[in-house]
């Protein structure tokens, strides 16, 4: 098997594995980040890929598991850019309030839609999660979970319709919680010294 022959060292082995789920890892950065930082995330993802082989303990397909790694350098890629634009905008922005504001505002509707897929059960929400956000197939998710893929398909759908739920009933109480939570994080952030 490729992926143990790469375990114990063979880089030709890691080259074949590499170049066959590289494809799968550049549709993913093409269809959500536009422009060259698409290719840079492909390579970062293949980059964490290599040094993260040993922990792939086959819970999952490895293809499963490619796609978390490149799932995961998508979100690190966004918060870095998000608190750039954000922190950058609040600094450039002290005789410009719609600009902060705007950024608030991205925020708040970002925190929100965290909160809609938190409120999602804890295996509802990784169905989302993995569908979405990692590309894993239907067919794929009832396979690992020994289900059908219809199944799975209905669970999605239902976790769309408690999403929808969710956001439509969304209280101002609600948002003022979510706005509190995000503000909090801001906060922290500052006072991290990150910024």
């Amino acid at each position: 098997m490729l992926l143990e022959r790469w375990r114990e060292g063979d880089r030709q082995a890691g080259g074949v594995l590499v170049s066959r789920y590289a494809p799968a890892v550049r549709s993913y950065f093409r269809s959500r980040v536009s422009g060259p930082d698409s290719e840079d995330l492909v390579q970062e993802s293949l980059s964490r890929l290599t040094r993260a082989i040993h922990g792939f303990q086959a819970r999952s397909s490895f293809r499963t598991y490619v796609m978390s790694i490149a799932h995961n350098t998508l979100n690190d890629h966004l918060r870095r850019g998000y608190r750039r634009i954000c922190f950058e905008s609040f600094d450039d922005s002290a005789g410009e309030p719609a600009i902060a504001e705007q950024c608030l505002l991205e925020r708040e509707r970002h925190a929100l839609a965290l909160a809609c897929v938190r409120s999602l059960s804890p295996d509802h929400r990784e169905l989302v999660e993995r569908f979405y956000w990692q590309d894993t197939s239907a067919r794929e998710l009832g396979r690992e979970k020994g289900i059908p893929a219809g199944t799975i398909r209905r669970r999605l759908f239902e976790s769309r319709a408690s999403l929808k739920k969710f956001y439509s009933e969304a209280t101002p109480e609600t948002l003022r919680r979510v706005a509190e939570l995000e503000i909090e994080q801001i906060r922290s952030f500052v006072r991290s010294g990150a910024v």
